[in-house]
């Protein structure tokens, strides 16, 4: 597996520390909850502040990107096309295919256009702290309906690709922000959401499938967040952290 990791950490984030009162909440938790046509208020109180993950149905519908078509080549075109002639390096990326050099990321979006890609089993995913790379892909889907005011969208955002992948191992994700939504695009992947320490004592683990136009969302706080792709086909899926006051 290639991995690079942020060279910039954000100097202004700290992680909310969990105190074995806020066990309480996840103690009966064995499944993500699913919702469609969801208030603000639900939002916010039942599962942000209550760090209860849940499953929205119907967040990508309004989404031209979310009818199916939107697909790896896509992703790949609009991030080359943001800065033609500059270098775009991901904050995080992680990949089992094997890229070298000072400008891998765009070797590896070239490749995503190419027939040798589609020949490949293969995944990867990565955050977009690149200004201009994070803006171009933004340009392409809404707010999320469901977000309330409180919460403050960071400017990166998140890709998921894969093309029959047959992973056994759970790909985890590293935040730097209070939550994160994750909306599946096309495909789908096996989700699964661990309770960080001291609540790993009392709480269970939930697994779970994240299917084509559902989107998650969990806290940073009370959940470690790991996905592995469907086996056949292509799956593409994005995200967006965001920053709210309890």
């Amino acid at each position: 597996m290639y991995y690079q990791s942020c060279l910039i950490r954000n100097p202004y984030y700290v992680h909310r520390k969990l105190s074995s009162d806020d066990c309480q909440v996840c103690e009966s938790l064995d499944d993500i909850v699913r919702l469609s046509n969801v208030s603000h208020t639900d939002i916010s109180e039942d599962y942000l502040k209550s760090d209860v993950p849940v499953v929205i149905q119907d967040a990508t519908r309004n989404w031209n990107l979310a009818d199916g078509t939107f697909s790896v080549q896509n992703i790949s075109k609009i991030l080359l096309e943001s800065d033609p002639n500059g270098d775009i390096f991901p904050c995080t990326f992680a990949s089992n295919l094997r890229l070298r050099g000072e400008n891998f990321f765009r070797t590896f979006l070239q490749k995503l256009t190419s027939e040798y890609i589609t020949s490949k089993r293969w995944y990867a995913h990565w955050e977009n702290c690149d200004k201009m790379s994070s803006k171009a892909l933004r340009r392409y889907y809404p707010r999320p309906y469901f977000l309330p005011p409180m919460v403050d969208i960071t400017e990166p955002n998140w890709v998921f690709v894969s093309s029959n992948y047959r992973g056994r191992i759970f790909k985890e994700i590293s935040l730097l922000s209070d939550m994160l939504w994750v909306s599946q695009l096309h495909g789908s992947v096996k989700i699964r959401l661990r309770p960080r320490h001291p609540c790993n004592e009392t709480c269970i683990q939930i697994d779970g499938i994240l299917d084509q136009g559902e989107t998650l969302v969990f806290t940073d706080r009370m959940w470690r967040f790991q996905y592995v792709p469907e086996e056949n086909g292509v799956n593409v899926a994005i995200g967006g952290g965001g920053s709210f006051e309890l």
